[in-house]
């Protein structure tokens, strides 16, 4: 007797299956979220250099003295619609200062020389802060948002392996569990992210726990079916990674700030944990027994 043959002879769909179904579906949905989560966190809004020695700058023009200490200070060259900032993202004009009692009287001579600034500030209409703003990944340092990116992508690479063999070893729900260890603790933790290199490593723990939670659960629910339903399965837990992207969309419109846009799916990764820990335990003892019985009469036959 094969796999299939008991299922098929157990219920192919029934109500306890139907319920572990969901239950391999959700950490779909939360895995979606993390992985698109640096469309929003490392966004890196309008911006341009911070006036020197004005503290208190804003990328809004506040008055018509705010806008001759720009035009003081800030080189304006290489301009479009698209960036009204052009160099003056990256650039300050050498020996102006806010200080200068020519910087509000618009009488200074022009001055082409430029050098690079250490401050910037940012424009809010859309973002309160991202992670890309607070540590400034801009200008020579922009490269580290794909950085980001492929490091995360990296602990996919390995968590593919590594999942692979842990959830054939220990079980399904305990490589789930696992999963949502990882999952959960290191996108919580990436909101406190003070610098670039703990940010990389957490969005590679951050990987290693996506690509776990969605192989693990998806190979579940694929054991869990019979042989009739099985299409239907597979494409369906499909659908919750494109309901992760809609539930992120929706969250990123309603919270502007990204430390808290971390957290709050995250948070919600925590229930689903506690979810699967309350499944019985009998069920991968119970799907372990069943593929040693149609091994055992394959070896027969």
């Amino acid at each position: 007797m094969k796999y299939d043959d008991l299922v098929e002879h157990l219920g192919e769909f029934g109500p306890y299956q139907r319920k572990i179904y969901l239950l391999t579906c959700l950490p779909v949905l939360s895995a979606a979220i993390q992985s698109l989560l640096p469309i929003f966190i490392l966004a890196t809004p309008d911006h341009r250099c911070s006036i020197p020695e004005l503290t208190n700058d804003t990328y809004t023009t506040q008055d018509t003295g705010h806008l001759a200490l720009q035009n003081h200070t800030l080189w304006r060259g290489g301009g479009d619609v698209s960036n009204p900032w052009g160099s003056g993202q990256c650039h300050n004009i050498v020996n102006r200062s806010a200080a200068d009692p020519d910087a509000l009287k618009g009488n200074f001579p022009f001055s082409n020389k430029t050098e690079k600034c250490n401050r910037w500030v940012y424009d809010t209409s859309t973002f309160d802060s991202t992670f890309a703003t607070q540590i400034n990944i801009v200008c020579d340092a922009k490269s580290l948002r794909s950085h980001a990116n492929m490091i995360y992508m990296a602990g996919v690479l390995v968590g593919s392996f590594v999942f692979g063999l842990v959830s054939d070893k220990i079980g399904r729900k305990k490589a789930i569990l696992m999963s949502l260890v990882f999952h959960s603790v290191a996108a919580i933790c990436t909101a406190f992210s003070p610098n670039f290199p703990v940010f990389a490593f957490l969005r590679f723990v951050t990987g290693l726990g996506d690509v776990g939670l969605f192989m693990c659960c998806f190979v579940l629910a694929m054991e869990l079916v019979g042989r009739k339903w099985r299409a239907q399965a597979g494409v369906a837990i499909q659908y919750f990674w494109c309901a992760g992207m809609f539930v992120l969309v929706g969250m990123a419109y309603g919270i502007r700030d990204w430390k808290v846009l971390q957290v709050v799916p995250s948070c919600c990764t925590v229930v689903i944990f506690l979810l699967w820990w309350s499944v019985h335990p009998m069920l991968n003892v119970c799907v372990r027994i069943m593929a040693e019985l149609t091994a055992c009469d394959a070896t027969r036959q």
